[in-house]
């Protein structure tokens, strides 16, 4: 499993973070897992428990507090059914009916008045018949056989529903709640899906956890009915107060703390519809907001829209997926580092975001939060979107770009930027077309290789750390069936499915074996079978026509000189 690793709660043996899935060594038959802040909980099939990673509370149940490099057996469990982990604090259901828990209680979740810490599992008074538990920030909730719910715990912001701020040792029944199906928990607020289909929610509403309109409106001691939601199916929510809810597989609505896929906050007081994006044909990612080709032709945007490139006709930034507007069904697109344009089925190209060196391609240094026609292209048949320029491949075989030209990313031959399009000298017959920060490569018919724009670390593969203001042929390729970029450095792939790089090569993305830079085009070694590349500031990875990924460069700890399998579900 990969994240964050300073307590061994991935389970691999080290306190190395990553980024990657390990298998979780120790651990044969599991039914299930509980996912904790930093520690986490197997349930077996023969009904024992096994936990894994910080242990200063006792929270692994071993009898110690020890952390150990592996999932242990939490001790004298058995017959487990359900399980329930939270920051400090584990607790299981058995078959016996009782509820047991273990790790720190400082706000009675043991079910009584001690303050303390239980290294091995107690069982919590006056709670039976439960089906299953959730533990938020110092309380613990139980959903019953009966559809109703009871708290016990910490009480400040009322999150046990009985219409008092008193903590309570015991298990208390949370008012004006029956026949539910589910119940979730915050830091310090529930939720509960109604058979009905509605949603309630009590407790904590700092962060409008409460989706009742309101972020910083006041605490509910008493479930409230969150407004707009009905036929809701589903309900999830986490210890960070976020709460989402679904309506079969048709759409999703998500109230209070929110993250955006860029990490940036966002407070949403009421349920903000997520539709869900079933058959996407294409994700496509810039360097702050990424987009989704649905396969009916339409686009949807999320992230960063500073500049306006989420193209849905507002401001701000958008956590969750919108359509553009105005847009016709396209056939492909591409993302720049603060603009996005998209290639119609008919052969046009409309830009939209920011514009500060004509980027958009319309003769204006405006920009736009909705489409624009891109001006004087003709048919068009693949883009490709640098830092702050645009290329297109035309029909006829030539390239056209605008924006901006600093490092003669345009080709045109000087370093004047253009709002509209200009034609790429010393370039015909294109097949491919690709652009990355500032430079551009494109693969010709007969199988070579021509480059141009910025090129400090020979990443134009020419043999020099010239600029190039027009398209040069890289040396040496032969048979390439496409070409991509990287911030810094270049690859292509040859008709017998292997790969040459070159540029940049602190990090060992080059794949040659060594840290060496190159300013031609050397033998990624160990690799054949290839059918793309992708590539990233100081890193590539190729996809093979086994379906398998191999990746090589720059891998947070340290670059990996050499290539690297990496099992993905790909075919």
């Amino acid at each position: 499993m990969p994240g964050k690793n300073q307590y061994r709660q991935i389970g691999n043996g080290t306190t190395i973070s990553s980024p990657l899935a390990f298998p979780v060594g120790g651990l044969d038959r599991v039914a299930s897992l509980a996912l904790g802040s930093y520690h986490n909980c197997a349930l077996l099939e023969d009904g024992k428990v096994k936990c894994w990673g910080n242990n200063h509370d006792g929270q692994l149940g071993s009898g110690n507090t020890s952390i150990t490099n592996g999932p242990v057996e939490v001790n004298g469990l058995t017959g487990v059914t359900t399980l329930a982990v939270g920051e400090q604090l584990s607790c299981a259901v058995l078959n016996s009916d009782e509820v047991k828990c273990w790790g720190a209680s400082h706000s009675f979740q043991f079910g009584n008045s001690a303050f303390y810490e239980a290294l091995t599992p107690v069982t919590v008074a006056n709670l039976g018949g439960v089906v299953s538990l959730t533990i938020g920030g110092s309380h613990v909730c139980a959903l019953l056989n009966d559809g109703k719910v009871k708290c016990l715990g910490f009480n400040q912001y009322g999150q046990l529903g009985d219409g008092t701020h008193y903590d309570s040792g015991k298990p208390i029944e949370v008012r004006g709640l029956s026949e539910v199906l589910v119940v979730t928990a915050g830091e310090g607020h529930n939720c509960a899906l109604l058979k009905s289909g509605k949603v309630k929610c009590w407790g904590r509403n700092s962060y409008g956890n409460l989706g009742s309109g309101n972020a910083h409106n006041a605490d509910a001691t008493l479930p409230i009915e969150v407004p707009d939601l009905s036929g809701i199916t589903a309900l999830t929510g986490n210890r960070t107060d976020a709460n989402c809810a679904s309506v079969g597989d048709l759409s999703i609505k998500c109230w209070g703390f929110l993250y955006d896929d860029q990490g940036k906050v966002h407070v949403e007081s009421i349920p903000i519809e997520i539709k869900s994006l079933p058959a996407i044909r294409k994700l496509v990612m810039g360097q702050s907001h990424s987009c989704a080709l649905l396969s009916d032709g339409h686009v949807k945007c999320w992230g960063d829209n500073t500049f306006s490139q989420l193209g849905n006709g507002r401001p701000g930034t958008g956590p969750l997926p919108f359509a553009v507007a105005d847009l016709p069904t396209i056939k492909t697109m591409s993302l720049g580092e603060s603009h996005s344009c998209a290639l119609l089925t008919d052969g046009e190209v409309r830009c939209w975001g920011s514009n500060s060196h004509g980027q958009l391609g319309n003769g204006s240094t405006i920009r736009s939060a909705a489409p624009v026609n891109v001006k004087g292209l003709g048919r068009v048949t693949a883009l490709a979107l640098g830092l702050t320029h645009s290329c297109a491949l035309i029909a006829n075989g030539t390239v056209k770009c605008w924006g901006k030209n600093e490092y003669g990313e345009l080709g045109s031959g000087n370093n004047i930027s253009s709002a509209t399009p200009v034609e790429v000298q010393g370039l015909n017959d294109v097949t491919a077309l690709t652009a990355v920060g500032n430079h551009n490569c494109a693969v010709l018919q007969d199988g070579g290789v021509h480059c141009w724009g910025f090129n400090q670390f020979g990443q134009l593969g020419n043999g020099t750390r010239t600029n190039a203001l027009t398209a040069v042929r890289v040396p040496g390729l032969t048979n390439v069936i496409n070409v991509a970029n990287g911030y810094l450095h270049s690859c292509a792939v040859l008709r017998d499915g292997t790969a040459k790089c070159w540029g940049s090569n602190w990090n060992g993305q080059l794949g040659s074996g060594s840290s060496f830079p190159s300013d031609t085009p050397v033998n990624v070694s160990e690799l054949s079978g290839i059918r793309t590349l992708a590539l990233g500031g100081n890193f590539s990875c190729a996809l093979l026509k086994d379906g398998k990924v191999k990746c090589w460069g720059y891998n947070a700890d340290g670059g990996v000189r050499g290539v690297t399998e990496r099992k993905t579900g790909l075919g």
